[in-house]
């Protein structure tokens, strides 16, 4: 139980950190929000919002996970690292779309 909770802390507190560090970078690199010419003028004002930001939290539920297990010296289990492999290649499928 100790390892869920710690593991939950270290996610959240990873994502709270990165995400506007990310955000910025996301809006630098132009990684942003493209609006279709023959779309609704009212998404318009979606033009240039940063994308991508699952990636910043499949790395904090990646950094948990193993954060977690090695701060308790426990290893993953094979459930978890199922779990864990399930996100990161749903992410990625997510990525090539």
């Amino acid at each position: 139980m100790r390892i869920l909770l710690l593991g939950s802390a270290l996610s959240l507190g990873f994502s709270l950190f990165l995400t506007p560090l990310f955000i910025r970078l996301f809006a630098k690199i132009g990684w942003g929000q493209f609006i279709r010419q023959d779309g609704p003028k009212t998404h318009y004002v979606k033009r240039g919002t940063p994308t991508m930001g699952g990636i910043v939290i499949l790395l904090a539920v990646v950094v948990g996970f193993f954060g977690a297990h090695l701060i308790e010296r426990e290893p993953p289990s094979a459930s978890g690292l199922l779990v864990v492999g399930l996100m990161v290649g749903l992410g990625f499928v997510g990525f090539l779309d």
